[in-house]
């Protein structure tokens, strides 16, 4: 997926990209991205490795998702600072994931291999 405009996972799925993020310009292979899957438009967060991991049950439901998601944290003056309230923080993204989940329930039904659960689950590692 780092190369093209669509590519396959570690698993051989073939995923259309719909974004990319690396770490600057120091290590510009090391790629994580989301694709969706051609037919289903299932959405994945594709790992440097090629891994795919869950993210939703669709492009609209991942664009509700991230959308809610940037939303919430532009907005949060706990999670802003979440050093020094650590508890209102953890209360917070609690609330943040419950919400996530009446968009997509699917995208939070495992925790390995869901990027969004995993994903806030380490918020304040």
């Amino acid at each position: 997926m780092a190369t093209s405009r669509s590519g396959r996972a570690r698993d051989g799925r073939r995923l259309y990209r719909l974004t990319k993020n690396h770490q600057g310009d120091l290590v510009p292979d090391l790629l994580w991205a989301f694709g969706a899957e051609p037919v289903t438009g299932i959405v994945h967060y594709v790992l440097p490795d090629g891994e795919a991991w869950f993210a939703n049950s669709s492009i609209d439901l991942w664009l509700q998702c991230l959308h809610h998601y940037g939303r919430h944290l532009s907005q949060s003056e706990v999670l802003n600072d979440a050093d020094e309230r650590e508890g209102e923080a953890l209360a917070e993204l609690g609330r943040l994931a419950a919400e996530m989940k009446e968009i997509d329930p699917s995208a939070f039904d495992g925790y390995l291999g869901c990027i969004w659960a995993e994903f806030l689950d380490r918020w304040l590692w």
